[in-house]
């Protein structure tokens, strides 16, 4: 059986968070609703700022140039 420290279960859950904020954020982005998906994705990032994928959304929905060039 596995068991997870307590701060592994947080880790865990972060990551889940992280997720489906950005799996929301991308329906958001392909609906041209980009200003909730870039909400959706700083929600992603709060939750897990080492989440790869919502920082590569963030870039691309990033409305300023700045943004994006620091980004990519």
């Amino acid at each position: 059986m596995l068991t997870l420290e307590r701060e592994e279960v947080w880790v865990v859950a972060d990551r889940i968070t992280a997720a489906a904020r950005t799996r929301s954020a991308i329906r958001a982005a392909n609906d041209c609703e980009l200003k909730d998906a870039r909400s959706l994705l700083v929600e992603a990032l709060e939750a897990d700022g080492d989440y790869a994928p919502a920082w590569l959304w963030f870039g691309a929905v990033a409305d300023d140039p700045a943004e994006q060039l620091f980004l990519s």
